[in-house]
C-alpha cells in the first residue's frame, strides 16, 4: 500500500492541519487557500492542541511544518483503515510504504534506471508516458537530481514488481498518468 507522505502534499496537509488548530482558538483564522479543508483535521489538531496546548500558537512554522505534516500522515492513516478494504475482498498486504522509505533507501534512482522509455531534457530524466497514451510524457528525476514524486510512485511499483507474482494496484482519480 502506497501512502503519499512526501512532498507539497505533506506541506499542505501540515499547514491545514495548522490552520485548524489555530481556528481552536480563532475562528476567523484563515484556512489556506490550497489547504484540505476536511472535517477530519479537526480530531487531530485537538488531540495536537491536548498534548501540546498553545506551543505552536505563536511559532515559526519551521518549528511546526515537520511535526504537523507527521501527526496528520500519522493520525489520518491510522484512520483510514485502509487494509479493511483489502479483506473484504480476501487479499492481503504484507507491506506499507511510501515516498519517504523509497527515498531513505534511494530506491527512486535505482527503479529509474530500468526505466526503457525514457530521456534527458534540459538536465531532467523524462518518461515516455505519451506512448502509452497520458497527455503528457512525466519528469522522473528533476534537474537538480531530487526525485519528482512520480519517480516514487515509479519505484513503489518496481519494488512491488520484484516481491510479487501477481500486483493488483486500485488507483485513486489523481493517478490518472
Amino acid at each position: 500500500m502506497d501512502i503519499n507522505d512526501a512532498g507539497s502534499q505533506m506541506d499542505t496537509l501540515a499547514r491545514s492541519l495548522y490552520a485548524r488548530y489555530m481556528q481552536l482558538w480563532d475562528a476567523a483564522f484563515p484556512f489556506p487557500e490550497e489547504g484540505y479543508p476536511g472535517d477530519y483535521l479537526v480530531p487531530i489538531a485537538e488531540h495536537i492542541r491536548d498534548r501540546d496546548g498553545e506551543r505552536w500558537r505563536n511559532a515559526a512554522e519551521a518549528d511546526w511544518l515537520t511535526l504537523f505534516a507527521t501527526l496528520g500522515r500519522m493520525r489520518s492513516c491510522a484512520s483510514s483503515r485502509p487494509w479493511r478494504s483489502f479483506r473484504r475482498r480476501r487479499t492481503t498486504s504484507g507491506k506499507v510504504s511510501g515516498p519517504c522509505t523509497m527515498r531513505a533507501r534511494s530506491r527512486p534512482h535505482r527503479a529509474s534506471a530500468h526505466l526503457r522509455a525514457h530521456y534527458d531534457k534540459d538536465g531532467a530524466l523524462w518518461l515516455r508516458t505519451t506512448e502509452s497514451g497520458d497527455n503528457e510524457d512525466r519528469v522522473v528525476v528533476r534537474s537538480d537530481g531530487r526525485p519528482a514524486y512520480f519517480a516514487n510512485d515509479v519505484a513503489y511499483h518496481y519494488d512491488k514488481l520484484q516481491r510479487a507474482d501477481r500486483v493488483i494496484d486500485i488507483l485513486g482519480p489523481d493517478h490518472h498518468g
